[in-house]
């Protein structure tokens, strides 16, 4: 029976062990490297692609098995000319740019108390809290400290009087310019090359048109801690670190 015991438990001390070595064993995880800044451009000018079935057995000009990608990236296709570039990375940096603009409120907000020698107690130094986002002149006194957080949370649902959620935003991506269509006389017939000719009429393809329909859903989430140091009578310094 004690050889038992002994077995039971060094059994379930090995297995304790094997269980603790798989839950701290580490596991390779996917990380996203798209920055935040370049997410929507990258999703509207890079990753718009339509995948083709491969061409049916014996179709003239193309080789058994081929398949087209149907491209509409102007970044992959080195399209740079391509004004769709310049519109979405224009809303990008405007969207951008309102999610950094946040209100910071003042430094000096607040009640502060002075003595008052002549009653010999304290009195306020200021009769209200001030405004709130605009700083004041009136001061916090020499070598005294004030701190504060500031929290605010938006939601943007709109953007130059367009809905940001419906769809009523739309990006047109054209085709590439990648291919051209050639008669070769021996064997007769045509051949489609990948190489391109400065039109967008061999191949007919290249003049389709993608409309991207942008459904975006927009918060921020931003933190301000405030401090504001009195160097005299007459002089603050203070300090905001927005994250």
């Amino acid at each position: 029976m004690r050889h038992r015991n002994d077995a039971m438990r060094t059994f379930a001390i090995a297995a304790s062990a094997a269980i603790f070595s798989l839950a701290v064993m580490p596991v390779s995880v996917r990380a996203q490297h798209v920055p935040l800044a370049e997410l929507l451009p990258r999703l509207v000018l890079s990753d718009i692609t339509l995948q083709s079935p491969p061409a049916p057995p014996g179709t003239p000009g193309l080789p058994e098995g081929f398949t087209h990608v149907a491209h509409f990236s102007p970044l992959e296709g080195n399209d740079l000319n391509n004004p769709v570039i310049g519109i979405v990375q224009g809303f990008n940096g405007q969207i951008a740019t309102q999610f950094a603009t946040f209100p910071l409120g003042t430094s000096t907000g607040g009640l502060t108390y002075v003595f008052d020698e002549s009653v010999g107690t304290f009195r306020r130094g200021s009769t209200s809290f001030g405004p709130m986002f605009g700083e004041r002149a009136l001061t916090i006194g020499r070598r005294k400290l004030s701190a504060g957080l500031n929290y605010q949370h938006t939601s943007y649902n709109r953007f130059e009087g367009q809905n940001l959620e419906n769809g009523s935003i739309k990006f047109y991506l054209r085709h590439s310019d990648c291919c051209t269509v050639v008669f070769s006389p021996d064997p007769p017939g045509f051949i489609l090359t990948g190489q391109p000719n400065g039109t967008r009429l061999n191949t007919p393809f290249e003049g389709d048109l993608v409309e991207a329909a942008l459904s975006l859903k927009a918060t921020t989430d931003t933190t301000a801690v405030l401090a504001d140091y009195g160097l005299t009578d007459r002089w603050d310094v203070g300090v905001a670190v927005p994250r």
